[in-house]
């Protein structure tokens, strides 16, 4: 799992993602299981994250997105 920080204008978005793949200036990552694209110079960092436990995982696959996105 990553976290990844993206620039939105001004404002740092956080997302944690299952995966990620960089492109021609394109970040595609898998976020609540669905793809997202970024623009690659809007990425501030992507940090890898372990996560606390099996349980952990999936409370947090089952949390609707709107809970689970911070920034």
């Amino acid at each position: 799992m990553f976290v990844i920080s993206i620039d939105d204008h001004g404002d740092e978005r956080n997302f944690l993602a299952t995966s990620f793949n960089i492109d021609r200036g394109v970040v595609i990552a898998t976020i609540c299981g669905l793809k997202r694209k970024f623009d690659a110079a809007d990425v501030i960092d992507i940090l890898p994250v372990e996560p606390l436990s099996d349980r952990n995982d999936r409370f947090i696959a089952e949390q609707p997105e709107r809970q689970r996105m911070h920034g």
